[in-house]
């Protein structure tokens, strides 16, 4: 620990290591740190006689985090510890220890505890294979080792064929490691097809094609994407295939990309949901607020259910909110409403604008003249005028004062064209209902 004396480091090392020889499967995670430890006190922290309690302890005082131990025996005794444990294990695990060993690994394996995974992992596959594209899936991101994983990864596609659907993943990915992606745009084309139909649905799945995407950014992107677009070209409508395609944008940090793609997708009852919800995603990483706003109310019909209704609505609440459009999120706290929210009712001060504003948006129109049903909600213009006419003079001035009272100033909505300006007095934001929309402040 920065800071720490040498005698004070020394001693918290030596309660770390007396933690976890005491308990080795609780302080499973402590495990990782005993390589550093040792690097930095030796033998003073970590002695050999604990080191060879760890390894005589493995397979019964618990069941992970082997490989750093074995890092702290000197190279001579590593093989002949792993085979003692070898003899212990059931043999239906065996294969997915030696994956494990690979996985737990802190960086490059040395080359005999290598080589003992490869000779010893031929026979471990034909003892049993149970489990085993789990043990695959965490191959993916093994930032080290590749060859070693290339070599695993052939032997078990060589035993097993395509019962392990992450495989060519997985070799594709270590194969851009060392070769470089430039010449695996095809191979990673179908490996990312084969997997990202599913992707979305399936964490193993949803992991490796990120790995893809993480292999393949840079140079090699538009490459990749071209190939993609060969293996698989886009239909009219959007697929799963088709989101983990935009996915792909995302990862790169490209959102005007995916949501170019996403927006030149006709429209399908299943999948407009997830379509619009990453549209919205694209829009927000680039600035787009408005637009983003827009397209939650597009969402509120192709909700999946009623509690992704509310959660949708709900948002759109929030949104129309910051962007001081109350009478939209008005309206949306009112759909909400009718849905029956079971939360706390949108932020007070809801102020609903003069005149006969109204927009409408993915079949939707908002009215600002709608008369609020909930008590103390303040009403609109037009009602001062109903009242006037009506010769109510005392209640026209009650409402007048309401609307007085609610209307925002001084509102700065320069990107909001679409939308009335308020000015800086709330008198010059009430307008006779019918006249034209006001375009800016008085001279």
């Amino acid at each position: 620990v920065p800071g720490l004396g040498e005698e004070t480091g020394l001693a918290l090392a030596r309660y770390v290591v007396g933690q976890i020889v005491a308990d080795p499967e609780k302080n499973s995670r402590l495990v990782r740190v005993l390589p550093k430890l040792a690097d930095r006190f030796g033998e003073a922290a970590v002695s050999a006689e604990q080191v060879q309690a760890l390894v005589d302890g493995f397979g019964e005082a618990y069941a992970f985090g082997l490989v750093p131990v074995l890092l702290l025996l000197p190279e001579e005794d590593r093989s002949s510890s792993l085979r003692s444990i070898w003899s212990k294990l059931e043999a239906q695990g065996r294969a997915r220890f030696l994956l494990g060993m690979i996985a737990e690994a802190p960086g490059e394996l040395p080359e005999e505890m290598a080589n003992f995974i490869r000779d010893s992992l031929p026979g471990a596959l034909e003892d049993g294979a149970d489990l085993l594209e789990f043990y695959v899936s965490r191959l993916v991101d093994v930032p080290h080792s590749h060859q070693l994983v290339l070599d695993v990864c052939r032997e078990i596609r060589s035993t097993l064929g395509s019962q392990v659907e992450i495989l060519d993943a997985a070799i594709v990915i270590h194969r851009c490691a060392l070769e470089g992606p430039e010449a695996l745009v095809d191979e990673g084309a179908a490996a990312f097809v084969a997997l990202a139909g599913d992707a979305e649905d399936d964490y193993q799945r949803r992991q490796a094609t990120e790995q893809l995407a993480a292999a393949f950014d840079g140079p090699a992107r538009d490459a990749f994407m071209a190939a993609l677009a060969e293996e698989a070209p886009q239909s009219p409508t959007a697929t799963p295939l088709d989101f983990s395609r935009a996915l792909l944008y995302f990862n790169w940090d490209r959102p005007a990309e995916a949501l170019a793609l996403l927006e030149g997708f006709e429209p399908d009852e299943d999948t407009e949901w997830r379509r619009l919800d990453l549209i919205r995603d694209a829009q927000l990483q680039l600035g787009q607020e408005l637009a983003a706003a827009q397209t939650l109310i597009r969402r509120v019909p192709v909700a999946k259910d009623d509690d992704d209704k509310k959660r949708v609505l709900r948002q759109a609440v929030r949104a129309w909110e910051r962007l001081e459009a109350p009478e939209i999120a008005l309206e949306a706290q009112r759909m909400l409403d009718d849905v029956g929210d079971g939360s706390e009712p949108g932020s007070a001060g809801f102020a609903l604008p003069p005149g006969t504003l109204s927009l409408t948006m993915g079949g939707v129109t908002f009215n600002a003249d709608d008369k609020p049903e909930k008590e103390g909600l303040p009403r609109t213009f037009r009602e001062v005028r109903e009242a006037l006419g009506a010769g109510q003079a005392e209640d026209a001035a009650r409402i007048f004062r309401r609307l007085w009272r609610e209307f925002p100033v001084g509102q700065p909505a320069a990107r909001m064209s679409s939308f009335l300006f308020y000015r800086r007095s709330p008198l010059g934001n009430l307008r006779w209902p019918g006249e034209p929309a006001p375009s800016g402040d008085d001279p």
